[in-house]
């Protein structure tokens, strides 16, 4: 016999309305998927919890691969190749500088004249500025990915391990949670899959290498442009045109975010087909 909320779980399909006008929703034991706005606002507060994790996170392993000593040399280098200069009417360490500006002709190409060219000619032939130059950057790759690795990991695996039910802090909010795609509940390496790689390694370190990248290489920042643009453009196709509305991360892991208030979360496939064998029955 069904218990308290159990009892919700005894019909294949909720019905409403007379016999002449009756109106269907789906059953519990059906895929429940959550609403767009309320993904989006979990989304939002995951996001945020997440920037002020990765970046408390960031400026620990800065000081642990002393990143500011590192790029404090190559300021000295950037100084001695004039492509530095001190501001005299510098307020604070944000402004102490003035960088050179590279002139380029009507072809788009720098003035082999240019003064500010040819500090950069003379930076790039002295061999301990590249060092320092290479250091810094991929220190910077490092600090990006470290961080929001473990940021991840903690609120995007292990919280919803802790709290059961795929649920973030965002989700738990929100009243929604993730479940297999085969409605069952979400299994330790489908969490796992979904975070790592799904939500890591394409949703996350694609956009940032794109931007190190334009960072580095200013001219290049266009193509970063492009591929964020056509990765958030695949996100929103796959999150629209799939069955249940799977985000790449969902896809990759084989989840679906669903309604926890209205979905019943099975702990195996053999319970999911008892609970159907005993609601068609009943």
């Amino acid at each position: 016999m069904a218990r308290g909320k159990e009892g919700l779980f005894r019909s294949r399909y909720q019905k409403s309305g007379d016999l002449m006008n009756r109106t269907y929703r789906p059953s519990v034991y059906d895929i429940n998927k959550a609403s767009i706005l309320r993904r989006f606002a979990a989304f939002l507060i995951d996001m945020i919890l997440l920037v002020v994790l990765a970046t408390g996170l960031a400026t620990l392993i800065s000081k642990i691969v002393d990143y500011d000593g590192n790029y404090a040399r190559l300021e000295e280098k950037y100084l001695e190749h004039g492509i530095y200069s001190l501001n005299p009417d510098a307020s604070g360490e944000e402004d102490k500088y003035i960088a050179c500006v590279v002139e380029y002709d009507e072809n788009g190409k720098p003035l082999s004249n240019d003064a500010c060219y040819l500090s950069w000619q003379d930076f790039y032939a002295d061999a301990e500025a590249i060092k320092y130059s290479g250091i810094c950057d991929n220190l910077m790759i490092v600090m990006l990915s470290m961080s929001s690795l473990v940021g991840l990991l903690i609120l995007e695996f292990a919280v919803p391990l802790i709290l059961k039910k795929g649920k973030t802090v965002g989700k738990l909010i929100m009243h929604i949670g993730l479940l297999g795609t085969d409605r069952v509940k979400i299994r330790s390496w489908q969490l796992f899959a979904r975070v790592v790689i799904g939500r890591f390694a394409i949703e996350t370190m694609i956009p940032i290498f794109c931007i190190v990248f334009a960072f580095i290489n200013p001219r290049g920042g266009l193509l970063g442009v492009i591929i964020i643009a056509v990765l958030a453009t695949v996100e929103c196709l796959c999150v629209g045109f799939t069955k249940n509305s799977q985000a790449l991360h969902d896809i990759v892991g084989s989840t679906v975010v669903v309604d926890s208030d209205s979905q019943f979360f099975a702990n195996s496939k053999e319970e999911l087909e008892q609970r159907l064998a005993e609601d068609s029955k009943s």
